[in-house]
């Protein structure tokens, strides 16, 4: 049997927690792998946190004694790929965010070395993976696994009861980040109709500054915070449609959960995943009206998202094409594509 040790910083945060989380559960059913996980940071705020996550890793390492290491975000995947040279056991990345935000940074070269030493590259959309090739220059050991996805669970978080802030609402969840532009969207609701709502569900270091911007534009009667919910699926499940407009992602979670929920979506072109989820190119330039009910726009072009949020209402949900949408991206279909990679990775040469 073999021993998979999955390890990131902690249990939440954002989307890459949340798939880090789903895959641990999905890995318990599986009679190949004996899998085990580990958060390095944990719940702590020490700023040396990062140290004592060495010497954690290091102590698990000889305990467990993994064949394959899997690891997710950047600090986890750079001393995973170090230590898999010394422990002598496979190291598998998973990838999260664009490549391009690497560039030009002072970690990158740094990135590109320890990067180029993983046994195995996992990236979550298709778009990274080839980005993934340019900035390593390398065309084997990277492939595209979608994120993970409890479709069911979805259905049955959003009958659970909730607390009713508006009757018609847009909704924003995610953590709230300036590349998220949650602002820019803030600003576009103050030129629409005033009947238009917004719920924003999340937390993050824009939270204070979001909230200051609203009071200052006298909008919180039309925009209201929820902090960080356990469980959104409801908001989500009774928002008139989904808004994102990020400047990168790495495969937005978000998206996938509205429409496994049958809401609409208007969403950024970014890099990486929208366009791959919408069926359209990520280098078009134009609005673009999908699944009869949903829109995806240029990167930080805030006239077509204006233009977006206007025409919604002319449109007709298609529930059953949303959900079919995404219909593949469930947790037992990725768990099997994960464990076909962990298998291939045992057999890469060291």
């Amino acid at each position: 049997m073999t021993r998979l040790l999955m390890i990131t910083n902690s249990s939440s945060g954002g989307g890459a927690e949340k798939v880090f989380n789903s895959l641990v559960e999905g890995f318990k059913g599986e009679g190949s792998l004996s899998a085990s996980h580990l958060y390095l940071q944990g719940e702590s705020s020490h700023k040396l946190w990062k140290l004592f996550a060495i010497f954690k890793f290091i102590w698990v390492l000889i305990r467990l004694r993994p064949d394959v290491v899997q690891s997710h975000l950047l600090f986890p995947n750079m001393l995973n790929v170090v230590l898999s040279r010394v422990f002598r056991y496979k190291s598998q990345i998973v990838c999260h965010s664009s490549f391009e935000r690497f560039k030009n940074t002072k970690l990158e070269k740094v990135i590109r070395a320890l990067y180029r030493g993983a046994h195995s590259i996992i990236c979550v959309s298709k778009e990274m993976a080839n980005q993934a090739k340019v900035f390593l220059d390398k065309a084997d050991g990277i492939e595209t696994i979608y994120n993970p996805h409890l479709l069911a669970t979805y259905e049955e978080l959003s009958q659970q009861h909730y607390e009713k802030y508006f009757d018609n609402y847009f909704i924003v969840v995610g953590r709230l980040i300036k590349s998220k532009q949650v602002k820019s969207i803030i600003e576009v609701l103050r030129q629409v109709d005033e009947t238009e709502n917004l719920l924003i569900v999340g937390n993050g270091p824009e939270y204070e500054p979001l909230s200051n911007y609203v009071n200052r534009l006298d909008l919180t009667h039309r925009v209201k915070f929820t902090g960080l919910l356990s469980n959104p699926y409801p908001y989500i499940k009774n928002a008139k449609a989904m808004i994102l407009a990020s400047e990168t992602e790495g495969f937005p979670n978000c998206l996938v959960e509205a429409f496994a929920l049958g809401v609409p979506v208007i969403t950024s072109n970014c890099k990486t995943g929208p366009a791959e989820l919408l069926g359209v190119s990520y280098e078009d330039t134009e609005l673009r009206r999908v699944y009869k009910n949903s829109f995806i726009y240029p990167v930080n072009d805030v006239g077509a998202l204006k233009k977006s949020i206007e025409d919604f209402n002319s449109l007709h949900t298609d529930l059953e094409g949303l959900k079919l949408a995404v219909a593949a991206l469930n947790i037992d279909n990725v768990v099997k594509q994960y464990i076909e990679s962990i298998k291939l990775t045992l057999t890469t040469k060291s």
